[in-house]
C-alpha cells in the first residue's frame, strides 16, 4: 500500500476519532430516551466497545480511531467536570432513576475522564502513536475550548488524566496469553 492511501486513512481515523468522541456524550440531549449527562453517554461504555474492537488492529488507524475518539471523551468530560454549579442538567442522569448528587456525578465523571485516558494510552503503541496521543490531546483542546466557561481547571483534569493513565498503562504493559510483557515498541 502506498503512502498516500495510509496518511489518507490515518488522518480520516483521527479527525473522525476525535470529532465524535467530543460530540457523542451529547447525543442525549437528541433523544427523549434519555436525560441530558446520562451516565450511558458520559461514561467510559462507548470508548471501551471501541477500544476492545481497536486493541488487536492490524492497521494503525484501526487504532488510532478509537484512541481519538477516547481522547474526545476526555476533554468532553473534562470541561463537563466544570459547570457553573452542580444542580439540574450539570448532574449525571441514570435512566429510571434520576440524577446523582452532585458529588456522585463529580466520582462519575472523573473517573470516566481517568478511565478514558487509560484506554487512549493503552491504544498507542510506538513512538509515533504516543507522540499521536499527545499532539492530538492539545488540538482536541484547543479545538473544544473556544466557548467554554473555565479552561485551566478541564487543562489540568487532561493533563492529570493523560500522565497517570500513561503511566499506568507503560508500567502495566500488555500481557499475551503466556505471561510474557509486550514491550513500547
Amino acid at each position: 500500500m502506498s503512502t498516500f492511501p495510509n496518511i489518507l486513512w490515518t488522518t480520516v481515523a483521527l479527525v473522525a476519532g476525535a470529532w465524535i468522541g467530543l460530540k457523542f456524550p451529547d447525543i442525549d440531549q437528541s433523544t427523549d430516551l434519555l436525560l441530558h449527562r446520562s451516565i450511558f453517554t458520559h461514561g467510559p461504555l462507548f470508548p471501551l466497545v471501541l477500544y476492545l474492537a481497536g486493541q488487536n488492529a492490524r492497521h494503525p488507524s484501526a487504532r488510532l480511531f478509537p484512541m481519538y475518539l477516547c481522547l474526545g471523551f476526555v476533554v468532553h468530560m473534562a470541561f463537563d467536570l466544570f459547570p457553573a454549579g452542580w444542580s439540574g442538567f450539570a448532574l449525571v442522569s441514570i435512566p429510571l432513576y434520576g440524577w446523582l448528587p452532585g458529588w456522585a456525578s463529580i466520582v462519575w465523571l472523573a473517573g470516566s475522564v481517568f478511565s478514558c485516558a487509560y484506554l487512549a494510552a493503552r491504544l498507542a503503541q510506538g513512538l509515533l502513536q504516543v507522540a499521536l496521543l499527545a499532539i492530538g490531546t492539545a488540538v482536541i483542546f484547543v479545538v473544544a475550548a473556544p466557548g467554554e466557561r473555565v479552561v485551566i481547571g478541564p487543562l489540568l483534569v487532561v493533563a492529570a488524566s493523560l500522565a497517570i493513565g500513561s503511566a499506568v498503562s507503560m508500567f502495566r504493559g500488555t500481557e499475551d496469553q503466556v505471561g510474557t510483557r509486550r514491550e513500547y515498541q
